[in-house]
């Protein structure tokens, strides 16, 4: 049974490759679906934040066509004569160039290129809340690889311990200075802590493939994480908070809406002015009939026109669409506040998680000592025949958990950590 665990802990170990962290975020930012999605979007939202998008810009066509007709006509003339033809062609060829330019719009077109920069800075905003969601996935997954890892080599050794005690215990019996319930409990212990690897195992097996979902990687592919955990100097709570309210990406684009929401509103009051178009064109005309006064007739020149509109009533839709749009600019604001609110509060509770979690790495890395001391003379202790199994068994639990108490203190650290960083969006420092 030893040999055949042996072999399924050498198999969970084959073709598994090396994996930093600075290679993590690397791959995740590479192949990330979202990343790429929201990239798109920002270039979408770039080339639309144009002048020209905006209306700024004047309009050139070149317009030709052609039409005729076979027709049969009959004049009488005041001189008392008539003509009548059957089957008479008319053709009328024209074209030219034109060129449009509203020159005053009240001010929508000023409006409405704000709202497509705007636009273009929520597009680049949103790319960087999908890197920042992405390095969070990564660093917080990764940051439970190690921290499994480091078990997996906790329940080890517990379990080498427990196999030498079996070991000894069936030495024992067999030159009678033991009994058969020591041996029988030290196997119960023995396979115990052996399940207790396998589950480990199957969780590090898990994160594993949560991580390669994040990387865009097989699922199947082995990775073992090569950096440890280690925490980032921290700032203090009000420079965290100050970078909260001035970086943080879901706070800047809540910001970001509202100003677009007040654009909107620009666009919307500018409907109640005049507008002012002027135009400009080129046109050639041909003109050939086989009946009438005018047999053929051709023009061409430069045409100008200046037209100004002035709205007088719609049905007072305009106003209905102010207030709306005022209604939304205020919804927007207070959407703004309700969510700085929220993540302040957010912020101080992971600080204080922070603060709790450092303390008590110091404190658990101070009982490690303690317990390995302790389990290191229980050791001597047993093999001296002093204690008993069950006393060994008991110094021995103590140990693995001052072991996870410590490992999981590191690894909640760090994802206070992490979101910390990622609230105030620093995360990639």
């Amino acid at each position: 049974m030893t040999l055949l665990f042996t072999v399924i802990l050498g198999a969970s170990a084959i073709a598994q490759e090396g994996l930093s962290l600075e290679q993590a975020i690397q791959r995740g930012l590479e192949n990330n679906f979202d990343i790429r999605l929201a990239r798109k979007d920002m270039a979408i939202a770039a080339n639309n934040a144009t002048p020209g998008n905006a209306g700024m810009l004047p309009v050139v066509d070149l317009r030709g066509g052609a039409n005729g007709a076979v027709i049969d006509t009959r004049q009488e003339f005041i001189t008392g004569q008539s003509q009548e033809v059957s089957n008479a062609s008319t053709f009328t060829y024209q074209g030219g160039a034109y060129l449009g330019w509203r020159i005053f719009d009240g001010f929508a077109m000023f409006a409405s290129l704000d709202r497509l920069q705007e636009l273009r800075s929520m597009g680049e905003m949103q790319m960087q809340l999908a890197v920042l969601n992405i390095l969070t996935d990564i660093q917080s997954l990764y940051a439970r690889m190690v921290q499994l890892q480091a078990q997996q080599l906790v329940y080890e050794e517990a379990l080498a311990l427990t196999e030498e005690r079996l070991r000894i215990a069936r030495l024992r019996l067999d030159v009678g200075s033991g009994s058969r319930l020591e041996v029988l409990q030290a196997q119960v212990d023995y396979n115990a802590d052996r399940n207790a690897l396998l589950s480990q195992l199957d969780a590090l097996g898990q994160t594993r493939i949560a991580l390669n979902e994040a990387l865009m990687e097989r699922p199947d592919r082995m990775w073992i994480a090569t950096d440890t955990i280690t925490l980032l100097a921290m700032p203090d709570f009000t420079q965290l908070r100050n970078a909260l309210n001035s970086q943080n990406p879901e706070l800047r684009l809540a910001k970001a809406r509202h100003e677009v929401v007040r654009h909107q509103e620009r666009e919307i009051k500018a409907m109640r002015l005049p507008t002012v178009d002027i135009g400009t064109s080129y046109r050639y005309t041909k003109f050939r009939s086989e009946a009438g006064f005018l047999l053929s007739n051709r023009a061409n020149g430069i045409y100008y026109e200046l037209t100004a509109s002035i709205p007088l009533y719609m049905g007072r839709n305009v106003q209905r669409q102010i207030n709306n749009a005022r209604l939304e600019s205020e919804k927007t604001a207070l959407e703004q506040e309700a969510l700085a609110y929220r993540l302040e509060g957010r912020l101080t509770g992971l600080y204080a998680r922070y603060q709790a979690q450092v303390e008590m790495m110091e404190m658990e890395q101070e009982n490690l000592g303690v317990a390995r001391e302790n389990l290191d003379v229980a050791l001597d202790s047993y093999e001296m025949g002093n204690i008993s199994a069950i006393e060994l068994r008991e110094t021995q639990q103590n140990f693995i958990m001052a072991q996870n108490r410590l490992l999981n203190a590191q690894y909640q650290a760090k994802l206070a950590e992490i979101e910390l960083f990622t609230l105030t969006g620093d995360l990639a420092r």
